[in-house]
């Protein structure tokens, strides 16, 4: 199972798990199991569910709504993240598909584990150099 594998895995990764409630109210039982298994693997978690959402988390939980999106995936890099749980079992067929279809062409998401239901990726910090050269407008 996903958990037990990340229980292998190096101690300082910090994890974020896809998808993320989007508001207070969409913090169903399921997302605090998740919270949960962190007694189990010991990974720091970037998001999670506790009743109360900080306006900063608020802003983070936006932006991670539009993953695998370039600014959901730099929200997820701001925040420590290296690697990413996608449990596309959580979605319906149609939209598990689009989103394996998107998570395949970014390529700051590298696959690193399958399992039935979640997939695992570690996420590639973003080229430094290219935003610097995309901020002044140019190639170099």
């Amino acid at each position: 199972r996903v958990y037990r594998w990340l229980a292998e895995q190096p101690d300082s990764l910090a994890v974020l798990e896809i998808p993320v409630p989007e508001g207070d109210r969409d913090e169903t039982q399921q997302f605090a199991i998740r919270q949960y298994l962190v007694l189990f693997h010991g990974k720091r978690r970037v998001d999670g569910v506790s009743g109360f959402v900080s306006k900063r988390y608020r802003k983070f939980r936006s932006a991670i709504q539009k993953f695998p999106s370039e600014s959901a995936l730099d929200a997820a890099e701001k925040m420590g993240t290296n690697l990413i749980i996608v449990h596309l079992g959580d979605y319906d067929p149609v939209h598990a598909e689009q989103l394996r279809r998107s998570i395949a062409a970014e390529q700051r998401l590298v696959p690193r584990a399958e399992f039935e239901g979640a997939s695992v990726f570690e996420l590639r910090p973003r080229d430094r150099s290219v935003r610097v050269r995309e901020s002044r407008g140019r190639e170099d």
